[in-house]
């Protein structure tokens, strides 16, 4: 998150608070989509009770829900979205401002494949318990991804 907000010097505030004493990153806008869709498919998976495998799993108060969710609505959701990936397939069919754009600018729905994929990669991670390994090619807040330090007088 950091990496995508602190990009000048007028955040340094920000950017201390935040544990990073390094300079501002630099734009680059290839590395920002990606972050940005990793970003999106772990706030999913927060927000969408699944289990390890993908499967849905009822929301209950006591992972913080208002409420524990009925059977019947839990059943009826299921019915409608088998997985969280068909949840957030169609969530992302929802926005098609994003989808014109990509598909004038990418010939596809980039960000929607891009999103899926890096679920898919998560799911498998899971699955086998090695870890996720990030999708940009260099880690997040890599001192390389910054900008030069400025000459002070």
């Amino acid at each position: 998150m950091l990496e995508l907000l602190y990009m000048g010097e007028d955040l340094r505030e920000f950017a201390l608070d935040s544990a990073w004493s390094k300079q501002p990153f630099r734009w680059d806008d290839e590395r920002r989509f990606v972050l940005r869709c990793e970003l999106d498919i772990v706030l999913f998976h927060l927000y969408l009770p699944a289990t390890e495998n993908g499967d849905w799993r009822p929301a209950r108060q006591s992972d913080g829900c208002p409420c524990d969710e009925p059977p019947e609505q839990f059943e009826d959701f299921n019915r409608h979205f088998p997985s969280l990936r068909a949840a957030v397939s169609c969530l992302l069919n929802t926005f098609p401002g994003v989808r014109h754009e990509d598909e004038a600018n990418h010939s596809e729905y980039r960000t929607k494949r891009t999103i899926l994929d890096i679920h898919d990669a998560m799911q498998a991670s899971s699955a086998t318990d090695e870890p996720y390994r990030a999708r940009p090619d260099r880690p997040p807040a890599d001192r390389s991804r910054c900008h030069p330090p400025r000459e002070r007088n």
